[in-house]
């Protein structure tokens, strides 16, 4: 499991963005399905709006 937090400026326009922390939580059920473990680092997204679609890109770094 992977939480993001995000903060961004309240005046951004059209093209809105934040920045925040994440971190990687060991959950797996199955020793198959399980990755290095916990972890964190910065993480980042982008949204906008064209037409009457929204448009999104997160990224993020462990």
């Amino acid at each position: 499991m992977i939480l993001q937090g995000f903060i961004g400026p309240s005046d951004a326009g059209d093209i809105k963005w934040g920045i925040g922390p994440q971190i990687s939580l060991p959950t797996a059920s199955e020793d198959y399905l399980e990755a290095a473990g916990m972890g964190g680092g910065l993480s980042g997204v982008v949204v906008t709006k064209i037409g009457n679609w929204g448009l999104t890109g997160v990224a993020g770094h462990l």
